[in-house]
């Protein structure tokens, strides 16, 4: 309905987003369903407030757990790679997954992986494989600052880059603020966004 959002009222709203993944997470919640329809917009300014809804599909991990293999749940074209494998255990990395597809969305006005006649199996394997672009129109508008924080958090395995490891909070902490600390070359990329 609204289609994209500049970079700055984008990042308000993650920071939102991953302030509420923060405190989660430090709770030992995982949401697991993260996506546009759990984001309330509590007024209509251009900053608007966010409220994260539906906790539905939400477990309580301590830290170091992992969903066991088969616990699929949450709206599917928002599932990591580590969901779209049934094989494969995941953790609360799922939850930064979600948010850098959030972003996508907010960012071009349209969904990563889900084309216009392809097939679910062909938008899971495009999950798997992490096959998305910035190649649309969309995107000539967008910083490669924002584009590299898509890429950092939609990354193609979770242990490929820092959303594993650590306190399950760290990754939303090094989102939400201005990451001091953070040990990773992108981190003025994500604090400059």
């Amino acid at each position: 309905q609204h289609g994209a959002y500049s970079e700055k009222v984008a990042a308000q709203i993650i920071n939102q987003i991953a302030r509420a993944g923060y405190h989660l997470h430090s709770c030992g919640v995982r949401h697991r369903d993260i996506k546009p329809e759990n984001l309330v917009l509590m007024d209509d300014s251009d900053a608007p407030h966010i409220k994260l809804i539906d906790f539905g599909a939400a477990v309580v991990l301590d830290e170091g757990e992992a969903v066991i293999s088969g616990g699929k749940v949450g709206t599917w074209t928002y599932w990591a790679p580590e969901q779209v494998d049934k094989g494969i255990a995941y953790d609360q990395a799922v939850d930064l997954w979600s948010l850098g597809v959030v972003l996508y969305i907010m960012l071009s006005g349209r969904h990563p992986f889900e084309r216009s006649g392809r097939a679910p199996e062909e938008v899971l394997q495009a999950i798997y494989d992490a096959d998305y672009s910035f190649d649309a129109e969309a995107w000539n508008s967008v910083s490669g600052r924002a584009q590299r924080l898509v890429t950092w958090a939609v990354a193609a395995r979770a242990d490929a880059i820092v959303r594993v490891g650590g306190p399950p909070c760290q990754p939303f902490t090094s989102l939400a603020t201005a990451v001091d600390g953070f040990d990773d070359p992108r981190a003025d990329d994500i604090r400059l966004f």
